[in-house]
């Protein structure tokens, strides 16, 4: 549910950011609260990390990894696209404003994380998607990434 929002001005970086807040009955996932809330402890694991230098010749996570990692993040979706798996979720909003500041706060993690994703704003929605271009693939980093956009929204 929608509880409020917060305007926070940093005037010597010309920069106005304002954060959504919600509740947690507000977690729109295709998928049941319950399931999340029981990875909710082994989300906590990944959002304690921060992303890591990747270069081209780092590893894709193997397919065990996968199987562990995606069960952290249970609303996102692994999907393959140009032949590249990338992590993807589509959250919900009222309206255009609050999609615009939640795409704005995934922006500001992506910065803090040295990590960008693909962020679609729409009426009522923003798809973010997660992958590691140098590898064209993913990596830890993109599970972590999941895991702190997932917290944004709640």
């Amino acid at each position: 549910m929608f509880a409020g929002m917060r305007t926070f001005r940093a005037p010597q970086h010309n920069i106005v950011v304002t954060f959504i807040l919600w509740t947690e009955e507000c977690y729109s996932c295709t998928r049941s609260l319950g399931t999340w809330v029981g990875t909710k402890s082994k989300m906590t694991e990944l959002l304690k990390q921060r992303c890591e230098a990747c270069n081209a010749d780092a590893p894709k996570v193997s397919d065990e990894e996968l199987r562990d990692l995606i069960k952290q993040i249970p609303c996102w979706a692994a999907n393959v696209r140009d032949g590249i798996l990338m992590l993807e979720r589509e959250f919900g909003f009222k309206n255009f404003k609050q999609a615009m500041a939640f795409s704005v706060q995934v922006g500001m993690l992506a910065e803090a994380e040295g990590h960008h994703p693909e962020i679609t704003t729409e009426w009522g929605k923003v798809r973010v998607t997660w992958w590691s271009h140098k590898i064209k693939g993913l990596h830890r980093n993109d599970f972590i990434c999941a895991a702190k956009t997932d917290r944004l929204f709640i």
